[in-house]
């Protein structure tokens, strides 16, 4: 059952990567509705990539199993989240640089000026 869900999960990543990526080859406006729509689901197809190699990892060293060779599933994932990495990077960093916050060192105090000789304090 969880092998079958895994399987799944893989094959949905892997066709909503193959499909999203060529669907956008021209020129892309960032503000269309669709466009966002479809980067939650690359992000979300990352998130399950990451999973399914996390998981057929576990099961690698859990126990083998015969006739299945996980090195080979775990190169084609690995294949597919680097496609899919490359893609969200530009958009990742974009996110990363716009949500930046100040880190309040502007709003320390001042040190005092000293004063001039013959001025009252």
């Amino acid at each position: 059952m969880k092998n079958k869900r895994l399987t799944l999960l893989t094959l949905s990543a892997a066709l909503l990567t193959s499909t999203s990526v060529t669907a956008f080859a021209g020129v892309v406006d960032e503000r269309n509705p669709a466009y966002l729509k479809m980067l939650t689901h690359l992000h979300n197809a990352q998130r399950a990539l990451a999973v399914v190699q996390r998981e057929l990892d576990n099961a690698r060293a859990t126990h083998a199993v015969p006739g299945m060779n996980i090195d080979v599933l775990l190169h084609d994932i690995a294949h597919h989240k680097n496609k899919v990495d490359s893609y969200l990077e530009p958009d990742t960093r974009r996110w990363r640089y716009q949500h930046l916050a100040p880190q309040a060192i502007y709003f320390h105090e001042a040190p005092a000026i000293p004063q001039q000789s013959g001025e009252n304090p």
